[in-house]
């Protein structure tokens, strides 16, 4: 990849885009899956399709296992996703015994 990026560098005009990575879900798919995981629940055709694509060609084991989420209710509103998500955003973080841990960036760190 990194030499086809070096010729069409030499050869495309200035502000060409020469590579464009995958799109997210391609990603997460090339990146986490492993062995160990059971199911991958998608909620949209396009990217089902798409994954499934990309599973029969590049991730093996992971066709099995992609499927086509037929909910009534949105899948992140099923599983509660977004409240977990706001909750891992919180900068309190509770622990046993009654105890927590604030956690802020300061302006130095960010």
């Amino acid at each position: 990849v990194w030499e086809h990026i070096q010729k069409q560098a030499k050869i495309q005009p200035p502000e060409t885009l020469l590579y464009q990575d995958l799109p997210l879900s391609l990603r997460v798919l090339r990146d986490m899956f492993s062995l160990d995981t059971h199911k991958i629940l998608v909620d949209s055709t396009e990217n089902h399709r798409r994954m499934t694509q990309f599973a029969e060609q590049y991730v093996q084991g992971a066709l099995g296992k992609i499927e086509l989420f037929k909910g009534e209710r949105p899948l992140f509103e099923t599983h509660n996703i977004e409240q977990e998500i706001a909750r891992a955003l919180q900068p309190r973080v509770n622990l046993n015994f009654g105890s927590y841990l604030i956690i802020e960036s300061t302006e130095a760190m960010t």
